[in-house]
């Protein structure tokens, strides 16, 4: 389980080429029976609030 798993990552970065420190946090996966995954996610880019994003997978 990745649950509370962090990952450090050097930057998120936009179209126009800025790159802003980030810490992304897996707070919670779920799986369905057709092997598709849903990662719930806590993004915290550097000066702003965190935000939830939920991110569906497809295992094959």
């Amino acid at each position: 389980m990745l649950s509370g798993a962090t990952s450090p990552v050097p930057g998120i970065g936009n179209a126009g080429g800025n790159r802003f420190p980030a810490k992304i946090y897996i707070l919670d996966t779920k799986e369905d029976m057709k092997g598709r995954v849903q990662l719930i996610l806590m993004i915290s880019l550097a000066g702003s609030p965190p935000d939830l994003v939920g991110v569906d997978v497809n295992c094959k």
